[in-house]
């Protein structure tokens, strides 16, 4: 027989429980991957002012990007985080049938109830509503939390009047992935190590971007580490670049070489000093 535990025993042994089953709750939500509704892109602004456009020439028409074009994206964004084990893509919605989004002076500042209700029903942690802008002509994807209704961040690409077919969608894709990863979800691309070295400098690197990020040759990158800085007492990262990098061989879906431009010796610097490094799509550069 076990002997009689006191009220104190027993509130330590609560207590001890309670945080037990509060961490193990914090370990899953952080392990958990992130539950992501992607819908159809919001050609509503394209149909009424270009298809419908009488102050339009043929020629003016041209320059913009086509529907048909246009929708490939939203399955561009499905297919690369389905492939990433940081989220579970769990439907496609259809913008057409549901709601639009409610904008206020042509910012996003909350989404309609049926849309937060199509994320509910299908137990989604965000919404990522792409949308064609026909005012600058853009695309702009937003994110939208489904707990609170609101918008927590946005990506967008003008479209180039030299670059509207249909096989220039997996740029603009790309460079709104990156953008995604880098405001909204913090995904990295590590910068693996060195392939071809002359003295202290690297040449060549290994980079982990692939056909899943939808990378080509000839992107340029650049190459970054985090530094971590302390104000008010409180330590807070930013990226330093060190380099710049352009993609010669997409080897895979994972794996990409890219010939260093700049940064050589201060990237293999970091690479002999173990320091992580990791690279993103400079927009800037085409």
């Amino acid at each position: 027989m076990l002997p009689p535990i006191s009220t104190k025993q027993l509130l330590g042994l609560i207590l001890f429980f309670s945080i037990f089953i509060l961490n193990q709750t914090a370990l899953i939500s952080q392990d958990s991957p992130r539950k992501l509704i992607v819908f159809e892109m919001d050609l509503s602004e394209y149909s009424k002012k270009v298809n419908k456009s009488d102050w339009l020439s043929e020629e003016d028409k041209r320059k913009f990007i086509q529907p048909n074009a246009l929708n490939t994206i939203s399955s561009q964004l499905v297919n690369t985080y389905s492939s990433n084990p940081d989220f579970l893509v769990i439907n496609k919605g259809n913008a057409e049938a549901i709601k639009k989004i409610q904008e206020k002076q042509g910012i996003a500042a909350h989404v309609d109830s049926n849309l937060i209700a199509e994320g509910k029903a299908g137990g989604a942690d965000l919404l990522m509503y792409p949308k064609y802008l026909v005012l600058d002509n853009s695309i702009v994807i937003r994110v939208f939390d489904v707990k609170t209704g609101l918008l927590t961040c946005e990506a967008s690409v003008p479209i180039d009047d030299n670059k509207v077919n249909a096989n220039h969608t997996s740029f603009y894709t790309g460079v709104l992935i990156q953008q995604l990863n880098d405001r909204c979800f913090d995904v990295k691309y590590s910068l693996v190590r060195a392939t071809k070295l002359k003295g202290e400098s690297a040449k060549e690197v290994l980079i982990a971007v692939g056909n899943r990020q939808k990378v080509k040759r000839a992107q340029f990158l650049e190459v970054y580490q985090m530094v971590y800085e302390e104000v008010d007492g409180k330590k807070t990262s930013r990226s330093m670049t060190i380099g710049l990098i352009e993609i010669v061989k997409v080897e895979d879906d994972n794996f990409s070489l890219a010939e260093v431009k700049k940064g050589e010796v201060a990237i293999q610097k970091a690479l002999l000093a173990s320091t992580p490094l990791f690279c993103k799509l400079n927009v800037n550069i085409r």
